[in-house]
């Protein structure tokens, strides 16, 4: 089930016209809980709420996607969000 966390930063994601979805199952354990596209950039969103962890293979899943030159991130607030989309619109920008 969603948290009030996720369910606000997809509603967000929705508003600002970014094609996003959320991984319900994987082959892979780790793997982000939301993924989105911002501007043909490619982001991984682990959706962390108050009190949670980051565990040691969401941090190994993070860094591969960075490897792989996407961008990923643990979102603890939908600002955190919301600045992290700014920045990748800013990016994709350049690059059309």
């Amino acid at each position: 089930m969603a948290s009030k966390l996720q369910t606000r930063i997809i509603k967000y994601l929705n508003d600002q016209k970014i094609y996003n979805f959320v991984t319900v199952s994987s082959n892979r354990k780790g793997i982000a809980d939301i993924i989105a596209c911002v501007n043909g950039l490619f982001l991984a969103i682990e959706v962390k709420d108050k009190g949670d962890t980051i565990k040691p293979l969401q941090r190994l899943e993070s860094k591969s996607v960075h490897e792989s030159k996407g961008f990923s991130m643990f979102a603890f607030s939908l600002e955190e969000v919301e600045e992290q989309v700014k920045i990748l619109q800013k990016r994709g920008k350049k690059l059309q």
